[in-house]
């Protein structure tokens, strides 16, 4: 199945963030309901909205809406695993958490001097944006985002739907 493209509302930035991370295309607007609206029917994306009225709006409009009822990171992710959506826990088919472009492998000789001296020293893998060149890698923050992912696999488990 292939990856439905996204519009997220302002509530939502870390679930974005994820999202992103786990290759979906994610369109963030902190703007009035009917641009996010506007755009989602325009550009057929699925809204994920915390606001309840917004997304009754969308339902309404024909637009297809996921209503996220948790502010916890982990329990916003074990509601759309249990929609169907898949979160990685690697870096590997990433999307740029930032600017929402596509990520890439580069070669390690090419981020010397862009990475932190230590990072270059121990890491040989290195993802960057094809956009913004941001350069990524499975670092300890991916042990923080593979915990939180793992975390809300098992909250998953029949506890929304």
């Amino acid at each position: 199945m292939e990856k439905p493209k996204i519009i997220a509302d302002s509530m939502l930035g870390r679930l974005v963030r994820y999202l992103r991370l786990s290759g979906y295309d994610v369109l963030y607007m902190r703007c009035s309901d009917e641009e996010i609206l506007g755009t989602a029917e325009r550009l057929s994306r699925v809204l994920i909205t915390r606001d309840k009225e917004l997304f009754e709006k969308a339902i309404n409009k024909g637009i297809k809406a996921i209503y996220v009822k948790s502010q916890e990171i982990d329990d916003q992710i074990a509601e759309l695993i249990n929609k169907g959506f898949k979160f990685n826990k690697t870096p590997a088919e990433a999307r740029c958490p930032i600017c929402n472009s596509d990520v890439e492998p580069i070669e390690k000789e090419k981020v010397k001097g862009r990475v932190p001296e230590r990072v270059y020293n121990y890491i040989d893998e290195f993802w960057i944006c094809k956009k913004c060149g941001k350069i990524y890698w499975h670092g300890g923050h991916w042990k923080s985002i593979k915990e939180t992912i793992e975390n809300a696999e098992r909250k998953a488990v029949g506890s929304y739907g």
